[in-house]
């Protein structure tokens, strides 16, 4: 074997090692990824309807053991209270206001997460932590009515949006995972809820609206990188060795 033929021979066994290398670290940051992953459910297109007017709480179960992580409440209230007393009779129209509102409720010590400038809806890509003050949400919708006057109106981070919820909850034995919600506020003043994700790794927190990378992706690519290292470089030392033609 001639020396430029060794010297190419023991490039390639070098290169071939890098390759080895190259998956055996892709490998591992697959592992790495299965440990600590984000489980994302869609609901597809149409989601699934939470309704301002149920009569019964909608309940969300998370991570699929069977408990609700979550529950949708409806709440009612009556407020009445007098306005514009006449100075010369001394007295008042008595206004009666109704509130509907659609409360998110975590099973404690479950809850929201906002963000600095207490928020409910986040822009995606928010950090959502798993640990700290979690409450729970009053802001979702509410539907409001007046008497005698008949006003009526909407409100809530989601009338009329869809955004992310940040949430926190309990998982038995683990410990809290961060995860995020997507709701939308429809043009009939019910939400959607198109889909969820959460943080398996235990008080890691979770960017608003990640989704999972699948691990392959990671090994693939670190494969295919020192594959195409290692054709270049034996092209250029096959270029190298071929004869000059003098």
């Amino acid at each position: 074997m001639s020396q430029r033929n060794r010297h190419y021979s023991s490039q390639s066994r070098r290169l071939t090692r890098k390759l080895a290398a190259y998956t055996a670290a892709g490998a591992a940051l697959a592992a790495v990824e299965a440990e600590a992953a984000v489980i994302y459910q869609d609901l597809g297109p149409s989601g699934t309807t939470i309704s301002l007017y149920q009569n019964t709480p909608f309940e969300l179960d998370l991570n699929g053991d069977g408990l609700a992580d979550f529950e949708f409440h409806t709440r009612y209230y009556l407020e009445t209270f007098c306005r514009s007393p006449s100075s010369s009779t001394n007295t008042c129209t008595t206004h009666s206001y109704f509130f509907t509102r659609l409360f998110l409720v975590g099973m404690y010590p479950n809850g929201v997460i906002d963000d600095s400038q207490q928020r409910v809806v986040l822009p995606k890509g928010t950090t959502i932590p798993a640990v700290g003050s979690v409450h729970r949400s009053d802001s979702l919708l509410a539907h409001s009515f007046s008497e005698p006057i008949g006003n009526e109106g909407y409100s809530g981070q989601l009338e009329g949006r869809r955004g992310l919820v940040g949430i926190a909850f309990e998982i038995p034995g683990e410990g809290r995972h961060a995860g995020w919600l997507d709701l939308e506020g429809r043009p009939d003043h019910n939400l959607t809820l198109h889909g969820f994700a959460y943080e398996t790794n235990p008080g890691k927190a979770i960017p608003a609206g990640a989704v999972p990378e699948p691990p392959s992706l990671a090994l693939l690519a670190a494969g295919a990188a020192g594959l195409a290292m290692l054709r270049r470089k034996r092209r250029s030392l096959k270029s190298e060795s071929a004869p000059s033609g003098r």
